[in-house]
């Protein structure tokens, strides 16, 4: 399933934690894609999602605050 997120486009990275049964994924897409992505994994993993922003994004959000 990994192999194949990688091959949509989906996952640009991801990996594990040496001696952890945690790792990491980075994805890019929408929350929508995102949420369906991270579905089919249920029930074998948990997740924590932590959404960023680009440096565009943030000084968007900055600049709307003035």
């Amino acid at each position: 399933m990994v192999r194949q997120d990688f091959k949509s486009g989906l996952v640009k990275d991801w990996g594990v934690f040496l001696g952890q049964a945690k790792g990491f994924a980075i994805d890019e897409g929408t929350e929508e894609e995102v949420q369906k992505a991270t579905l089919q994994y249920i029930p074998y993993f948990r997740f924590q999602i932590i959404p960023i922003l680009t440096v565009d994004q943030q000084v968007e959000a900055i600049k709307s605050i003035k």
